[in-house]
């Protein structure tokens, strides 16, 4: 319980607070780029971000993934980003996704309008996942940053008679559903330009959760350059986490890098 208290206080504190934000993504990292001190300085510079994982699930085998993804700016300011992920170890790309994103950013804020295409290879189906979520942050001091993201997802699943499975852009299915996705954290800077961040979420940049799923994800950010940060994340997945039952669902260690071009 002392986990949850401390998440529902940070909720609120949030909630509270006065957002001078500054627009640091989810840590997902699409766009990495938004209110960063360690790439000097994301302003006229493209960001790409790659990571290795383990992940092992309660109810199926463990299985590694690749991602590889970045951001470049665009017209005024804005946000352009996507990326790739798959399935690298085990039984290989037997799930791979990606993504387009689009960010308008106004006074250090973004909306971010997303497309995700997930193809479950092993089952020969698929899904098209279209969002917009609202993405923001807050200064506590020099050493404290909040963020937040929160927004609205509608996924279309595509069962094997909805083909072709692989299309992006196909929409013809009868499976829809709406969800919502938020992602809520602080970043603490250790020194001057490392930090820590911890955030509960019930998002990935390319997969899709919906309900009571949560992750609690804690990441080192260690900066060895103006333009190149490592990173080391470890998330734990909780089911049934707000009735009070938190069974781990999923365990996920990840390493990588965010670098500026």
């Amino acid at each position: 319980m002392s986990i949850q208290k401390y998440i529902f206080g940070l909720f609120a504190w949030v909630l509270l607070c006065p957002l001078t934000v500054k627009a640091i993504p989810a840590e997902g990292f699409e766009v990495f780029g938004f209110g960063s001190s360690n790439l000097k300085k994301s302003k006229g510079e493209s960001v790409i971000f790659s990571n290795v994982a383990y992940s092992n699930p309660s109810w199926t085998s463990d299985f590694e993934t690749f991602q590889l993804y970045g951001t470049t700016p665009i017209f005024s300011g804005n946000y352009l980003s996507g990326g790739f992920s798959g399935t690298a170890g085990n039984k290989f790309s037997d799930r791979d996704a990606y993504f387009i994103r689009y960010d308008q950013v106004f006074w250090g804020n973004s909306v971010d309008l997303k497309l995700v295409h997930i193809d479950e290879n092993f089952l020969h189906t698929g899904k098209n996942i279209i969002s917009a979520a609202y993405n923001g942050s807050a200064n506590l001091g020099k050493k404290v940053q909040l963020y937040l993201t929160a927004g609205m997802h509608y996924r279309f699943n595509l069962n094997k008679w909805n083909t072709p499975t692989w299309n992006p852009l196909n929409f013809s299915t009868e499976d829809r559903e709406f969800y919502f996705e938020t992602v809520l954290g602080s970043r603490i800077f250790l020194g001057k330009e490392n930090s820590l961040t911890i955030d509960l979420n019930n998002r990935d940049v390319f997969n899709s959760y919906n309900a009571d799923f949560i992750a609690v994800d804690l990441s080192l950010n260690l900066v060895s350059s103006p333009k190149m940060t490592w990173r080391i994340t470890n998330s734990t997945r909780f089911s049934g986490f707000f009735v009070g039952t938190a069974d781990i669902g999923q365990e996920t260690l990840s390493f990588g890098f965010a670098a500026g071009i």
